[in-house]
């Protein structure tokens, strides 16, 4: 399995994987996807949309697809749009919008902040629900620890998930660049 190596702790090292879907199913990671984008997109967009060449695009539609795409290790917009015909779950991300890959450049480009924002959240919301599960208890009846008591949030902790945030973002550009230049 491919990883990308991230310090998250001073004495520790974890791995994320290449498609953090090894840590949860799918579904439960759009879900998570489609949450993030939705707080994402109302703190930098409210009501409004993302406009392109006259038509109009739900924000949280394309954060919830572009966050997806990448924490499952689609990084170029050419697969992103494959996948949109061809990926049930990607189909259904894209909410019927008819999507391509100058318009997931684009708005990469233009709302870098939000898909930052957007795609922060979802990962965290993997590592902390992955944590939980690893260290839920046996008895059926006993309460599950606390993500809190789980999730190392200090500041390095924070900067590495960061970090990993950039590098996916800039995996993307650096996929779509490769095509251009072909």
């Amino acid at each position: 399995m491919n990883t990308i190596t991230t310090l998250l702790t001073d004495d520790a090292q974890e791995h994320f994987p290449y498609d953090l879907s090894a840590w949860m199913d799918r579904q439960q990671l759009m879900g998570l996807a489609l949450q993030a984008a939705a707080e994402a997109g109302s703190t930098h967009f409210g009501a409004g949309d993302f406009i392109m060449a006259g038509e109009r695009y739900r924000p949280q539609v394309l954060l919830a697809l572009l966050s997806y795409s990448y924490a499952t290790g689609r990084f170029a917009s050419s697969l992103i749009e494959q996948a949109i015909r061809e990926d049930e779950k990607t189909h259904y991300l894209a909410a019927n919008s008819q999507l391509n890959g100058e318009l997931l450049r684009c708005f990469r480009r233009r709302h870098r902040p939000a898909l930052k924002e957007c795609l922060l959240n979802l990962i965290r919301r993997v590592w902390e629900t992955r944590h939980h599960r690893m260290s839920a208890p046996l008895r059926a009846n006993a309460a599950p620890p606390t993500v809190q008591g789980l999730v190392p949030w200090n500041g390095r902790f924070m900067r590495d998930l960061v970090c990993e945030v950039e590098r996916r973002i800039d995996r993307a550009v650096q996929f779509d660049t490769m095509e251009m230049d072909e």
